[in-house]
């Protein structure tokens, strides 16, 4: 099992060819290698999809900080040249709010159903499942993050394809000991690096990657215990809501996940065999 994201379940072939869809959906409508394609959503398996289709085709992702004003979101939107937005339905308002300030995007996609949006699911299900015709270069632009911005505008920082692959071998040769055999919680936002860094690693390694697009520690512990959690990477405040869940000690997670990596402030945590129902971690 490549992705679970609520009722869905891929498998990695079932992942390849859904990105395989969308890959070849978006050359259709016109986005060529060395554009750039820009995401808004929450943390869903769309989102996974998009970030392997743009991948195949040469066009770098751009992920958009979900917290951001309309300012902010047009201003990386406009500096990035995005000729393509994705956007999950409930960020409607705010693209209706932004479509007039947008000056190089010429193809809106929902993933949902809205007016005046392309919908994603048909893109995907009527367009071929076979690898797109596209000479990707190692060093082409997979993915386009922009810097938070706190002492001017936001930067974009490119990085290619041989950075992603070499950063992924680095991190699971060197730092985690990540095996095929782990199931990976993702809670981090997919838009930040860290969300989508340790979830790629685990890609890479055959793993499962069980995402989230909430924080409630209760359904945490209960992804933890239905899916058999073994890794995670989580933020002190995140670890502190799971820690003091009321009935944290009602549920089962003996299967003891590994925090791989604990950023952020201290908030007081204490022992990190603390985080996640006292797991082992």
């Amino acid at each position: 099992m490549a992705l679970v994201y609520r009722d869905t379940r891929l498998t990695y072939s079932e992942l390849n060819q859904r990105a395989n869809g969308l890959a070849n959906a978006l050359l259709c409508i016109g986005v060529n290698r060395g554009d750039r394609v820009a995401i808004l959503s929450h943390n869903c398996s769309q989102y996974v999809e998009t970030y392997f289709a743009t991948a195949k085709v040469g066009v770098p992702i751009v992920p958009l900080n979900t917290n951001l004003d309309a300012d902010g979101t047009a201003y990386i939107i406009n500096d990035s040249g995005a000729n393509t937005l994705i956007f999950a339905d409930k960020y409607l308002d705010m693209v209706n709010e932004l479509r007039p300030r947008l000056e190089t995007v010429k193809h809106y996609i929902a993933i949902g159903n809205v007016e005046g949006a392309e919908p994603y699911e048909e893109l995907v299900a009527n367009h071929p499942k076979d690898e797109p015709e596209v000479s990707v270069d190692e060093d082409d632009i997979a993915w386009m993050l922009y810097t938070s911005g706190t002492t001017g505008r936001p930067k974009g920082v490119m990085l290619s394809h041989k950075s992603q692959i070499a950063d992924s071998a680095n991190t699971i040769l060197s730092c985690y000991p990540i095996s095929r055999n782990d199931v990976h919680l993702s809670l981090l936002p997919m838009f930040h690096i860290g969300g989508m860094w340790h979830m790629r690693c685990h890609f890479y390694m055959g793993s499962t990657n069980v995402i989230m697009d909430t924080l409630d520690p209760k359904t945490v512990l209960e992804t933890i215990e239905q899916e058999r959690v073994s890794t995670t990477c989580i933020v002190p405040p995140m670890a502190v809501l799971v820690i003091n869940c009321p009935d944290v000690d009602k549920y089962d997670v003996s299967s003891e996940v590994k925090l791989l990596n604990e950023e952020g402030e201290d908030c007081g945590v204490g022992e990190a065999g603390e985080i996640l129902a006292r797991g082992t971690i």
